[in-house]
């Protein structure tokens, strides 16, 4: 398993739209968080994006690279 997975959870790169299924951009990372969770997001990826250093995203590409993702 390689570090992405170990610190963020083990889950495939498709899943990422999976997980941001009903998100409306741009969206606060509180918000983002708590709808990824509802769709069944690893933990250690809601806390990546809990732990980003901004307050909202505005888009799917800018929460892949303010999480590492």
């Amino acid at each position: 398993m390689d570090r992405l997975n170990e610190e963020s959870g083990s889950f495939k790169p498709g899943e990422l739209q999976k997980f941001t299924q009903g998100v409306s951009w741009p969206i606060g990372k509180d918000d983002l968080a708590a709808i990824m969770k509802k769709n069944g997001a690893p933990d250690g990826l809601v806390s990546k994006v809990q732990g980003a250093d901004v307050d909202q995203f505005q888009d799917q590409n800018e929460l892949m690279s303010r999480t590492g993702l």
